[in-house]
């Protein structure tokens, strides 16, 4: 047990608590919603909680503000459930065991649920104190944002009322998030009509791209690492032109969408005579690859002649085959354009995160990324372009918001100023290439000016996850600051 009162920002710290003693992965957030009600009810707080138990709290401005245009604060209820090795914890009715290193608060052999219920905290304590100088607030608490910002696009915003907005899930102290991207999965389908029986003197063969560094197509699309899927297909192009009568009996890349692949798998088929030549090719597609992206040292293109025969029978090849890995290589790939002003910071991307074989297509799934919604549906429209050239369709799902710099942020300006102030450092702008719930917020209450911070956290989703207190605290008076000053500096 710890002392929480013996603590910095015990009025925090002792809403954490009581989070963590209520068991709250994703898409288990019941409890913990209906502690938040409870809280509401205690303190005659006007509140709503929905079927997908988001739950939003008001509150009045202090008195002499309470005319003043609303603040909406904002954090999410779930958390990512990890357990240690060797350790054993049931996360679906089990109480966190929180200890102290310093200062650092984590839990015993599991997640620490920082990320995001220090959100949900602060939120509570203001809400709690009416010593506090404070606009009108509307306290937003979702769910199941680690899966998808579910609880977010399931939100039902036509009663909330806000005209500036504090997120508080984000972990490193000193950046200010002023961007993030909205996004899609496109399912791009390619026919490939199957070819003939090959005749009795081909073999199968494997090529095996790995070693690739790979990476989230999120946060690291800008670092031009290699795309195991767009490589595979352009060395298979490169093969059918010393090697005619190649076929593709099988392919698969990746594993997820909005991950860079770092390996692909391809089973041909090709006359006997031409093991010697694609053995060669291979060797030289290794060194290419290696030589585009020297630092990605392990990077492997092995080709085996396995002895069984494995589904060769039906087979792409020809100039069908040639027409479907065009179609792969013409379609747009990696960044497309960058933030305006931010030149560092990624606006729109996509990323080729599965390739596999179905039946008689090639099926291809992207992640499209864009803080720009025109940006984002331009992406796709350049993909559905190449997929329709040759009879190939497009299907979307997770369709996403983004949020946009907003370049004239009254409230962006006032953090800048505030953090400056305080520490005598410059805060740090952001725009992240990630989705965040500040999307979805941005979208359904049109002009909402809109900020994401939050103080120190490490290794989140990890059982070595832990938050700084010292942190915490300074975020704290930090948003006690803003909400203080907000609409008065306007003024």
């Amino acid at each position: 047990m710890i002392d929480i009162q013996a603590l910095p920002i015990p009025q925090v710290l002792g809403y954490f608590e009581a989070l963590a003693a209520i068991p709250h992965p994703s898409r288990h957030t019941k409890a913990v919603s209906d502690y938040c009600c409870r809280f509401a009810e205690e303190k005659g707080l006007k509140y709503r909680q929905d079927k997908a138990n988001n739950v939003i709290i008001w509150k009045k401005g202090s008195v002499g503000r309470e005319n003043e245009p609303a603040v909406l604060l904002q954090g999410h209820l779930d958390m990512v459930p990890a357990v240690a090795e060797g350790v054993t914890f049931d996360f679906l009715h089990d109480s966190l065991k929180l200890d102290v290193d310093g200062d650092w608060l984590h839990a015993s052999g599991t997640t620490l649920g920082g990320d995001d219920g220090i959100a949900v905290a602060m939120c509570l304590a203001l809400l709690a104190d009416d010593t506090l100088s404070h606009p009108p607030l509307v306290c937003v608490f979702t769910t199941d944002e680690e899966i998808g910002l579910l609880g977010a696009m399931a939100l039902d915003m036509s009663d909330i009322q806000a005209a500036y907005m504090l997120n508080l899930d984000s972990e490193a102290e000193g950046i200010l998030t002023i961007s993030c991207a909205g996004g899609v999965t496109a399912r791009a389908v390619l026919p490939v009509p199957a070819g003939a029986l090959y005749e009795t003197d081909t073999v199968p063969a494997v090529l095996s791209l790995t070693g690739l560094v790979g990476g989230h197509s999120g946060v690291e699309i800008q670092k031009g690492r290699g795309n195991a899927n767009r490589l595979m297909c352009e060395i298979l192009l490169s093969l059918q032109e010393v090697i005619p009568s190649l076929g593709l009996s099988d392919i698969s890349g990746g594993n997820a969408d909005n991950a860079i692949p770092n390996r692909c798998v391809s089973r041909v088929v090709i006359p006997a005579s031409a093991t010697g030549l694609l053995q060669e090719k291979a060797d030289q597609w290794e060194k290419i690859i290696r030589d585009r992206f020297p630092l990605e040292n392990d990077i492997r293109l092995e080709c085996s002649l396995p002895k069984e025969s494995g589904e060769e029978k039906d087979v792409f090849s020809g100039e069908s085959l040639k027409a479907a890995l065009c179609s792969v290589l013409a379609m747009p790939d990696g960044v497309q354009t960058m933030t305006p002003g931010m030149e560092d910071h990624v606006e729109s991307s996509l990323n080729l995160g599965i390739l596999q074989r179905e039946k008689d297509s090639l099926v291809l799934s992207f992640s499209i990324r864009s803080s720009i919604a025109e940006k984002k549906q331009g992406i796709c429209n350049r993909v559905e372009a190449v997929a329709r050239s040759i009879g190939g369709t497009v299907s979307y799902s997770g369709n996403y918001p983004g949020w946009p710099v907003k370049e004239d942020s009254s409230l962006v300006k006032l953090c800048c100023d505030l953090w400056k102030e305080r520490t005598g450092k410059e805060m740090i702008r952001e725009a992240t290439h990630g989705g965040l719930e500040c999307g979805v917020f941005s979208a359904g209450i049109p002009g909402i000016d809109i900020v994401s911070y939050g103080p120190d956290m490490r290794d989140i989703h990890t059982p070595k996850e832990r938050l700084s207190i010292s942190s915490c605290a300074r975020i704290w008076e930090y948003t006690l600051a803003i909400l203080e000053r907000l609409n008065r500096s306007e003024g």
